[in-house]
């Protein structure tokens, strides 16, 4: 989780990046946004593919966070997360956690 990532020893240039975007927590079924952006699974990145590359493409596949359902959600974060070599292992984590046994089509 995001959380337990220590902050003081975040390299310079690398970022801790929540799987899911936290601005889905409400899908996701936490009761806060504190408590999504504290639990949402997260690995750490190069901040250039954070920021530049997969936080952009999440948001242009996915404009309005309100609205979205948790398969746009997952199709979303398959679509972006399929580029990258470690993508399927990340997708695996994801789907395990926040999808399985709901109302979404892997």
């Amino acid at each position: 989780p995001f959380g337990s990532i220590p902050r003081p020893r975040i390299p310079k240039g690398w970022h801790a990046h929540h799987l899911v975007e936290k601005r889905f927590w409400r899908q996701l079924g936490f009761s806060s946004a504190e408590e999504g952006m504290d639990k949402i699974l997260a690995a750490m990145i190069p901040d250039g593919i954070h920021l530049g590359e997969i936080t952009p493409q999440l948001r242009r596949l996915i404009p309005n966070t309100e609205t979205a359902t948790l398969q746009e959600i997952w199709d979303a974060h398959k679509q972006v997360y399929s580029q990258y070599e470690w993508g399927e292992d990340w997708l695996d984590a994801i789907w395990k956690e926040y999808f399985a046994g709901k109302d979404v089509v892997r």
